[in-house]
């Protein structure tokens, strides 16, 4: 279940704005999506609009506007789905697609919209029987300041009842996030019990049974130790799987804890910022896949780069992949490091035109490339020296020129100390700069 297309009749900074989520190579829905550019193109308010769409939840703060539609192609059937401003209610075309993408482009009023959709739900609800998660991440959402958040074994065990489709990942979530850790390590649990009681198992030892179980049904703690590790090590920290603290009672909680690697436990109000937002927000989304068959899911993150030292963002889109399945990823960035990891096909660069409405068009920089050279050709950034930078370039050129008309030798030979100074500071092209009569 992918998005192939977006489409804006007039909103905001947008008017006749389209972005084909489809790879040009080959007409399929395009796994990844990055969204970048300048500030005030409209990267959240997209991430906003399409997740709001798909599910209904009450999360965009602004407007919603009539003439706004997604295409989604689902076990290889196509729909157009709709937000209605007026009726502030998700319409589900599933017939008539040219019909309704001309009314789409022309202009289209909820009543519009009600006469042509074969299929009305309401904000909520399920928009399609096969959505089995949507999972947003803003970008300004504040960071848990405190040692563990607040939450009881009885919140956990709600979700043997009812498990939510849609989620909000950030530090604002965070009880919600210890909530998903309970009702895993309840789960199991449960799990275990009726585990043993299988016919299957009477005749073996509790040890080989244990053996068997475990294999088939990993702990939560375990692995999220072994996804954060990797994002502690380098700072010299580790999870302390080992000391957590399991609920057992309804009015306790799950408390556990970061450890330096000399073996000090440390809370996570003294991480970090990026770090603790960082370990909460992969820890909840690894959560919310652990154990379970995602077929159609859909993952939102704005900005993960805030907060975070450039080491961590080299393979933070691996770092995501790897622990979604079945996923369409959307992310919107303003860093050419993220922006990198991507394919150009699946880069859309936002810009405005002369009228400041938005136009997009596709990457070039091949997936991997230097971030500098993504800077360049995608976010067409013209220089990347600061003023300082731009005052040495000058200087350069300018004893470029002077060593080749300078007569006196000594005069020459300060001449060239400078240069080549500024040139290996800066790490300009001394090759292609140093003059022919300088040696």
């Amino acid at each position: 279940m992918e998005i192939t297309k977006l489409y804006i009749h007039d909103f905001q900074q947008f008017r006749d704005f389209e972005l084909d989520f489809t790879d040009p190579n080959t007409g399929l829905p395009l796994k990844r999506v990055c969204l970048i550019g300048r500030n005030g193109t409209g990267k959240s308010t997209l991430l906003r609009l399409i997740s709001f769409c798909l599910y209904g939840h009450p999360e965009p703060a602004q407007s919603i506007p009539e003439c706004f539609g997604i295409k989604v192609e689902d076990d290889g059937s196509l729909a157009w789905l709709s937000a209605s401003l007026v009726r502030y209610s998700i319409l589900m075309l599933e017939t008539g697609q040219i019909e309704f993408e001309s009314h789409l482009r022309n202009g289209l009023s909820s009543a519009d919209f009600g006469g042509m959709c074969h299929r009305t739900r309401s904000p909520h609800g399920y928009q399609f029987e096969s959505l089995d998660s949507l999972v947003f991440c803003p970008a300004d959402d504040p960071v848990l300041d405190t040692d563990l958040p607040n939450t009881q074994l009885n919140n956990a065990l709600a979700l043997f009842k009812s498990f939510p489709i849609y989620h909000q990942v950030g530090g604002h979530s965070s009880a919600n996030f210890w909530n998903l850790l309970i009702y895993h390590i309840k789960k199991r649990e449960s799990d275990w019990q009726e585990f043993l009681s299988l016919p299957d198992n009477s005749a073996r030892t509790v040890s080989e049974v244990q053996k068997q179980f475990d294999r088939n049904h990993p702990e939560i703690l375990r692995f999220l130790a072994e996804k954060w590790d990797t994002i502690l090590e380098p700072a010299g920290l580790a999870f302390d799987y080992e000391n957590a603290k399991r609920p057992v009672q309804l009015n306790e909680n799950l408390e556990a804890y970061v450890k330096l690697l000399s073996g000090q436990v440390l809370n996570y109000g003294a991480l970090s910022t990026g770090i603790r937002n960082y370990l909460f927000k992969i820890g909840h989304i690894a959560a919310l896949y652990f154990g379970r068959q995602v077929q159609n899911g859909f993952l939102f993150v704005d900005e993960p780069e805030n907060s975070l030292y450039p080491d961590f963002l080299y393979d933070l889109i691996g770092t995501y992949q790897s622990i979604i399945h079945h996923t369409q990823f959307f992310v919107a960035t303003h860093n050419p490091i993220i922006a990198a990891q991507f394919k150009p096909e699946e880069r859309f660069i936002l810009d405005f035109d002369e009228e400041h409405k938005v136009t997009v068009r596709r990457g070039i920089s091949p997936e991997g490339d230097d971030p500098n050279d993504v800077l360049e050709k995608d976010f067409a950034v013209r220089s990347l020296y600061g003023p300082a930078g731009i005052r040495n370039w000058e200087r350069f050129l300018d004893l470029r020129n002077k060593i080749q008309i300078e007569p006196d030798a000594a005069k020459k030979k300060q001449l060239m100390a400078e240069f080549l100074s500024i040139g290996n500071n800066y790490n300009f092209a001394l090759k292609n700069a140093l003059p022919d009569k300088a040696s």
